[in-house]
């Protein structure tokens, strides 16, 4: 690094909330780069015509446009800072923004007035004539009043610096808004950094340690002070933290970061990685419904190799069911939502039914078909076909005949058929509601893309159905619209397949539209396929189809719900409930359990 680095310094200024520094002026300084940060600051006041019992300065810059911007508060932050701007010695290269901030108490600066009207013998001024108009203003703004200044520092008293410093840290006062801290980097902390409240604090502590691999404790903590320090009495890292005013703002006031702790504390279970601070880590993966939920083992494995944190199984179970709790509450939190999703959805989309007026609720025969096969005796292709049968018998005579040859083979079934209701397997029972010979293919179908939101709550799975038929409607009716031809895209190439065919064959006319051959109608003259293709086909009939919007129905925060949808009680089916995870194979078993099977009493494995 060259023993002199010219710094452009703009000189009374605020950073906004982009990033962005607009200053009263800009200056040029040389500086030597063994120049203290007590220094600089006497020699800037000493040029510039303030009162400085009421105000003083902060130093801060910003690393390739990325906010909020760094703060230099002692030497060693100046030395760094240097060192980057060595590395480009360019003058508009990392301007160094000076900021003039209110002093807390004008007793604290009495001692500085002097200083600040006389120079420090280690530095020397030489004002050039020349003004420095080409040097670019990053913000795109005017400047005037541009002075050049160039600063030459020798020896300086360390201690004094240090001391000034500090007593530079104690009379940090609230900024400006756009410096309260709304995203943080996980692996820093600084002094000055001020959180919109102490529970962003703590989370970025959590964070912090938990990416630097050491552990603290809480030595103070209520509605205006947050004290933690190392949990090795040994060690001095510490930060203490106020708020700011009686406000929700905290601000950091100190923060020594040197850890002298051994590795013994930094290993194990960490106790800053609660289950409730994992949870907030893995939120953004339960977010979409689109893929299998984020399980328990991928959770342990993730926070060992990414973190170091080792944790049981149980607690990874335990993360994963907070966070989902965070994002869609209870289950029955979930269910109690529905009234008012499903009046939502009547509001946003006209023309919707909640109810289908045609549908009932039956059983699926091929299930109760598998039960007759394991309860009852007898051939079981002959119970398969008989109940079939049955069930899809047209009339109830036709019905009892098969009733009858099952009844024959085993006397149970019937009374075990009537226990279920005649009315939910037989479509000769159904009433209304008789089921269509069609088979549950659009149903399966449906199931497959819903595989992965069946495992959310209700309220997760209603909502997730509603916003794929949102996409599927608007990607059909754009595919639709931009067809140019008579058919779909896919169905026209089928089309030309079958005309090319077409030509190859010998057509032998019966009458003038009666062939033999009906495909050879595309080599006929006069004659159109088309003609010979359902309209439902045809692309007018497709964008007729999805010509409806599905609109979105909004954060549930912005709903008018009427209070009598709100105060209707939906609660969650009566069922026992597997837990989430499932049942550990392998896992740790009670101690006793091994010591029965040892001596005699018991060689059972409980979970094996």
């Amino acid at each position: 690094m060259d023993s002199h680095i010219k710094v452009l310094v703009r000189v009374g200024g605020t950073w906004d909330t982009l990033g962005n520094f607009s200053s009263k002026y800009d200056t040029v300084i040389d500086v030597r780069n063994e120049v203290s940060l007590k220094s600089l600051m006497d020699t800037i006041k000493a040029d510039i015509s303030m009162d400085w019992y009421q105000n003083d300065i902060r130093f801060s810059y910003m690393v390739a446009l990325c906010p909020p911007p760094i703060v230099i508060a002692d030497d060693s932050e100046l030395l760094f800072y240097l060192r980057l701007k060595s590395y480009q010695n360019d003058v508009p290269y990392l301007p160094l923004c000076m900021e003039v901030l209110p002093t807390a108490t004008v007793a604290q600066l009495n001692g500085q007035a002097n200083s600040s009207c006389a120079l420090s013998p280690d530095i020397n001024i030489c004002y050039n004539s020349h003004s420095v108009d080409s040097t670019p203003n990053l913000t795109g703004q005017s400047n005037t009043n541009h002075m050049s200044i160039k600063i030459s520092s020798g020896k300086s008293d360390h201690s004094n610096s240090m001391k000034r410093t500090s007593q530079t840290k104690r009379r940090r006062h609230p900024t400006n808004p756009v410096d309260v801290i709304s995203h943080y980097h996980p692996t820093t902390l600084q002094v000055d950094s001020i959180y919109k409240s102490k529970q962003d604090l703590y989370h970025h502590l959590q964070m912090y340690a938990v990416s630097n691999s050491f552990q603290y404790k809480t030595k103070r903590s209520n509605r205006t002070v947050l004290h933690v320090v190392c949990v090795d009495a040994r060690c001095s890292w510490a930060v203490r933290a106020v708020s700011l005013d009686n406000s929700p703002l905290f601000q950091i006031r100190r923060f020594d970061s040197y850890h002298s702790c051994p590795v013994d504390f930094r290993e194990g279970d960490h106790r800053q990685a609660t289950s409730t601070f994992l949870a907030d880590l893995v939120l953004h993966c339960y977010v979409e419904a689109t893929r299998k939920q984020y399980p328990p083992n991928d959770i342990w494995d993730d926070m060992r190799r990414e973190f170091g944190i080792a944790m049981s199984y149980r607690k990874a179970l335990l993360v994963k069911q907070k966070a989902l709790k965070k994002l869609y509450g209870s289950d029955e939190e979930s269910y109690q939502l529905l009234p008012s999703l499903c009046y939502m959805l009547e509001i946003k989309n006209p023309g919707s039914s909640i109810r289908h007026g045609y549908a009932g609720h039956g059983y699926c025969t091929e299930h109760i078909a598998r039960n007759l096969r394991t309860k009852f005796k007898g051939p079981k292709e002959d119970l398969t076909w008989k109940f079939r049968k049955a069930s899809r018998a047209a009339t109830e005579v036709e019905c009892e005949e098969y009733l009858q040859m099952l009844e024959e083979q085993d006397h149970r079934i019937r009374a075990y058929l009537s226990q279920i209701g005649q009315t939910k397997w037989a479509r000769c029972k159904s009433g209304p509601y008789r089921h269509s010979v069609m088979t549950s293919n659009a149903a399966e179908s449906m199931n497959n893309v819903n595989n992965s939101a069946r495992e959310y709550p209700i309220f997760k799975l209603v909502d997730f159905i509603h916003e794929r038929m949102q996409k599927w409607f608007h990607e059909c009716f754009e595919t639709a619209s931009t067809t140019s031809t008579i058919l779909p895209n896919k169905l026209e190439s089928e089309l030309i397949t079958l005309q090319r065919d077409a030509f190859n064959m010998k057509v032998k006319p019966a009458c003038p539209y009666e062939f033999e051959l009906s495909t050879a109608i595309g080599s006929r003259p006069g004659l159109s396929c088309y003609n010979f293709i359902s309209p439902y086909y045809k692309r007018e009939a497709l964008v007729a189809t999805y010509s409806g919007i599905v609109h979105p129905i909004g954060d549930k925060s912005t709903w008018d719900i009427p209070s009598n949808v709100k105060t209707m009680v939906c609660k969650p089916p009566l069922c026992n409930k597997r837990p989430l995870g499932g049942q550990r194979r392998g896992g740790y078993h009670p101690l006793v359990n091994f010591i029965s099977a040892k001596v005699g009493k018991s060689r059972s494995v409980p979970g094996a």
